[in-house]
């Protein structure tokens, strides 16, 4: 669904043009993901511990890496048991692994700036149960993004 989004201000109105809202998809954990991990951990693992302890969200993130072709230099249970918002591709390329809840996308300068010297990817999710990511690997590409769905992006210290 298309809409337009128009901003008044004291001077008159802005027009941003056409806007394609994304909509991130989320998912409920499966009895699956519950077993697969507590295997891996060597333990039993419940629901609340899995989301609580944000393993779902790294699991699925790692996996999405992979699907990407964006292996790790790290093994699968460190990561999801101590996982990091900036992690080292097997290509020596960094990527920044963040969540954009209610449709706000925090990036601190150093991140805009690797980003823009083309050192960084940003990826970005929405919450805890987040079961699809998006990579932007340029700062066109974010720009892109921001004119077509309205995403918030708030640089900070």
């Amino acid at each position: 669904m298309q809409t337009i989004l128009q901003i008044n201000l004291k001077r008159g109105i802005f027009n941003a043009g056409n806007q394609d809202p994304l909509t991130l998809s989320r998912r409920d954990i499966s009895n699956d993901e519950v077993q697969y991990l507590s295997k891996l951990f060597g333990r039993s693992l419940n629901v609340d511990t899995i989301k609580d302890e944000n393993y779902i969200v790294r699991m699925r993130f790692y996996n999405s890496l992979k699907e990407n072709g964006l292996d790790m230099d790290m093994e699968e249970r460190d990561y999801i048991e101590n996982g990091s918002e900036e992690v080292v591709t097997m290509s020596g390329k960094y990527i920044h692994r963040c969540s954009a809840r209610n449709g706000i996308l925090y990036i601190s300068p150093t991140v805009w700036n690797h980003l823009r010297e083309g050192r960084w990817i940003i990826c970005f999710y929405s919450g805890k149960m987040a079961d699809q990511f998006v990579y932007i690997k340029s700062q066109s590409e974010l720009m892109e993004i921001i004119n077509q769905d309205a995403l918030v992006i708030q640089v900070t210290e």
